[in-house]
């Protein structure tokens, strides 16, 4: 299966210690103290909801899925601040960038860079409490709750999925001039927690600083 998704984004399974061998990622994480008063107050504006009608967009094969654009979720001090925690969540040695490339999924636990394909560089953090309060607070928009609640049959595996929370996985962007991630269906990210199963059907994207 590695070898099938790794030929799709023109990558070959080589022998240790050559260039774009599959790895397994480690994302660890520093235990830091997330403040009290982040995120836990109300949002500095109304955050206001738009659903995007895929029918008269640009991508009218997209007619009849969910997607919308919430503004004011984050302030700009709240942006900076999450961008801050997110780099102090990384183990690095003194003065070593908090960013590393951004690799591609081959498959559960294996990941290896895609030149060409995906281009940025990227932290990942699991923090559930963070991702609790993204929720509370997306959860303002008039409408998300009652949008997001279940998944309807044809779009999950055997039968209707309730919502319960963003899930843990955290995966912060850095795009320099010139980057780029091409064209692409993201995956679900899913696990099971005391007998329950858990899988992604949205992706949520917080655009956290302007374009450079």
């Amino acid at each position: 299966m590695i070898s099938n998704i790794a030929s799709k984004l023109g990558l070959t399974v080589k022998p240790p210690g050559q260039k774009k061998m599959p790895v397994q990622p480690d994302y660890t994480s520093n235990d830091i103290p997330i403040p009290d008063t982040f995120l836990t107050s109300p949002p500095s504006k109304p955050i206001t909801s738009h659903p995007i009608d895929f029918a008269s967009s640009p991508l009218p094969q997209y007619n009849g899925r969910t997607a919308l654009i919430l503004d004011n979720v984050l302030s700009p001090d709240e942006c900076r601040q999450l961008i801050a925690l997110a780099e102090d969540s990384v183990p690095r040695e003194d003065g070593a960038s908090a960013w590393r490339p951004a690799l591609v999924s081959l498959g559960p636990g294996m990941e290896a860079p895609a030149p060409g394909y995906r281009e940025s560089d990227r932290i990942i953090w699991d923090q559930q409490t963070v991702v609790d309060r993204l929720w509370e607070r997306c959860a303002q928009a008039h409408g998300l709750r009652e949008t997001l609640a279940s998944v309807s049959p044809s779009y999950s595996k055997g039968g209707k999925w309730e919502f319960r929370r963003f899930n843990e996985r955290m995966r912060f962007l850095k795009y320099s001039p010139g980057q780029y991630f091409k064209p692409h269906t993201d995956g679900s990210y899913y696990f099971t927690k005391r007998g329950k199963e858990f899988e992604t059907f949205y992706t949520v994207h917080l655009y956290l600083n302007d374009s450079v």
